[in-house]
């Protein structure tokens, strides 16, 4: 403890003790000044300040602890009391230097978590536009490869197309094939959504130009074969041990337009038309493309088209 006087309040500025024992009465300056000096330099939570005084009237305390004292003890006190008290606010004020010292650990923390997260978050930000980016130029190639307007209106008089997309790229789509009075129509749902399913219409669209290429329009279920057959070879599910197990479900409506005559073949999709004010359905097989589950052997057993003759000529 510092005895305090004008001295001893000077040089406070420079040393700081743990604790100070106060008297009220002294010359030249009471308690009440020095301690509301002391209070200028050093706040009530970082040193505290015990008065000593004889002064024991309510008011005494009152004016002592206004002046900023953190206790007040009248004489006669007991040794043993005033230790108490002293050690008392010595682990009071170790104690809220440890919080203030955890508190600033903490907000050193925080700063330092909410710059990595800001970091982190343009970091995420520049690779999901950069994957946006990707992605939308996808779109374009997706869409280039869709069948061309002017080349569907010389088949068709009439005609509209809904194709919406679950996310940007997918894996359904459409594709058309056409002679000077044949064409062949394909809606296909490959699978997955995103990346995934858009890489699979790639590869079918391409595998679709070759077979066609080869064996010509006229017969959906043959070319449904051929499609199984290169869809396994391509992704090498032809057994059971394959990584992947990729495939879709596609409509093939063959159109004949000196006949007006319709050949369908599917596997899981229904193609729907109209007649006479009447609607009608054909199903179609119940087996996919590409699967690992898909027999290649499913020509023998049943690709099958279906024939729709003397439509009327509508197309």
């Amino acid at each position: 403890p510092v005895s305090v006087n004008l001295i001893a309040l000077e040089k406070l500025d420079k040393i700081k003790p743990n604790l100070i024992l106060l008297d009220i009465m002294m010359p030249r300056m009471n308690g009440y000044e020095v301690c509301r000096k002391l209070r200028e330099m050093y706040p009530i939570s970082e040193l505290p300040i015990i008065m000593l005084t004889a002064k024991n009237q309510v008011s005494d305390l009152v004016e002592g602890l206004e002046s900023g004292a953190n206790d007040y003890l009248t004489k006669p006190f007991s040794k043993n009391e005033l230790i108490a008290r002293i050690n008392t606010h010595i682990i009071l004020v170790k104690s809220r230097n440890e919080l203030k010292q955890y508190q600033e650990h903490l907000e050193d923390l925080v700063e330092q978590r909410t710059h990595e997260l800001k970091e982190s978050n343009v970091k995420l930000e520049d690779a999901n536009n950069r994957m946006m980016q990707s992605i939308s130029y996808a779109q374009v190639i997706q869409n280039a490869i869709l069948p061309e307007k002017e080349m569907m209106f010389k088949s068709l008089k009439d005609y509209y197309i809904i194709w919406k997309p679950k996310d940007v790229i997918g894996g359904d789509i459409f594709w058309f094939s056409a002679t000077e009075d044949e064409f062949l129509l394909a809606v296909i749902d490959c699978t997955g959504h995103g990346i995934p399913g858009a890489l699979m219409t790639m590869m079918t669209i391409s595998i679709m130009d070759r077979i066609v290429n080869e064996i010509g329009l006229n017969d959906p279920a043959l070319i449904l074969h051929h499609l199984n057959i290169h869809i396994k070879h391509s992704l090498h599910q032809e057994n059971m041990d394959a990584k992947s197990n990729d495939g879709m479900e596609i409509s093939l409506c063959y159109v004949n337009c000196s006949n007006s005559s319709i050949k369908y073949a599917g596997t899981n999709l229904s193609l729907y038309y109209s007649l006479k004010g009447d609607v009608f359905e054909i199903k179609g097989d119940k087996q996919s493309i590409g699967y690992k589950s898909s027999d290649i052997l499913w020509l023998e057993l049943g690709f099958v088209w279906h024939s729709i003759c003397n439509l009327m000529r509508n197309f």
